[in-house]
């Protein structure tokens, strides 16, 4: 019956997180798609294990490798909204944009019987990803924390967002928001805070929040990013290197040699700048697809 379900769901979610932790899975893994199962809304055990399978991987960054058990829960339970958004979560972090929209749009057409939680993440989705509406996501982000203010991920869409509309302060609050939560705290919100400050112009408060990243070991490579678009700011010739090399190697080093060739044609140093591009857009179409690198080409053209 019911009541049964429900506590068998409750001790299944406990036993997941203690047998995760004790595999040694992050926090911020447990954090970031550790969705409780009663809000988890499929009724197939078996697609919601590939589901968990697929959402591991994507913490990971793994975002090649997550889709396939998205998609083998969506397989299974073709109404399973959730997955379908996370489907288009990983495409849109490979920068598939056109798939993202499709599968953003599928969750939100089959999030009718989905929990209310849910509803926010997959509206979300799709307001950015199918619709790229940022002012009804911006809407939607401000009811969910009010309806939800618990909930860091909604204080982090309402951050990403603020940023994306200019809209600084309000970016500045909601990021300062999700980082109250010290058993949540993953690389994201301080991610969110310090781009909305570097945004403001607020360079020393992002550098601040990104050290604070650091002394928690959560320094990924788009704090990185940042504190190289704040060093080529503040024309810091040596905090522009260490960045350089610090990037060098990665996976997302196209970034870092994009950012050159940008500073390069401001310099006035085409040649440079000409193979810098030449460097960064192969490796974006290596580590993320030929979209990517298109757009890499449209930014070389706008500044020669």
């Amino acid at each position: 019956d019911a009541l049964n379900k429900d506590a068998l769901l409750n001790t299944l979610d406990g036993l997941a997180e203690r047998v995760r932790r004790k595999l040694g899975e992050s926090s911020q893994s447990i954090e970031q798609f550790g969705v409780p199962l009663e809000n988890d809304t499929t009724f197939s055990f078996e697609a919601l294990e590939d589901y968990n399978k697929g959402s591991k991987l994507g913490n990971e960054g793994k975002l090649r490798e997550c889709i396939p058990y998205f998609q083998k829960a969506v397989d299974i339970d073709p109404k399973y909204a959730l997955a379908q958004a996370s489907l288009g979560t990983a495409y849109f972090d490979l920068g598939d944009v056109v798939k993202a929209g499709e599968y953003s749009r599928k969750a939100f057409d089959l999030s009718t019987n989905t929990s209310q939680i849910e509803k926010f993440f997959i509206r979300h989705n799709y307001y950015q990803f199918t619709l790229r509406d940022l002012n009804a996501g911006e809407k939607n982000a401000q009811e969910w924390t009010k309806v939800y203010p618990g909930d860091p991920t909604g204080w982090e869409a309402l951050a990403d967002l603020e940023t994306q509309l200019g809209n600084f302060p309000a970016a500045i609050q909601a990021g300062e928001q999700s980082l109250r939560f010290v058993q949540w705290r993953s690389q994201m919100p301080f991610e969110l805070l310090s781009r909305a400050y570097q945004r403001a112009n607020r360079f020393a408060d992002a550098k601040r929040i990104i050290a604070e990243a650091q002394e928690e070991d959560k320094a990924g490579p788009h704090l990185h990013h940042i504190l190289l678009v704040i060093a080529i700011a503040e024309q810091d010739r040596q905090a522009i290197q260490h960045e350089i090399e610090w990037n060098k190697g990665k996976p997302e080093e196209y970034v870092s040699l994009e950012y050159q060739a940008i500073l390069a044609a401001d310099q006035g140093k085409a040649r440079q700048s000409e193979e810098l591009f030449s460097k960064a857009i192969p490796a974006a179409a290596k580590e993320v697809n030929a979209d990517l690198a298109d757009s890499l080409l449209l930014d070389e053209a706008r500044i020669e």
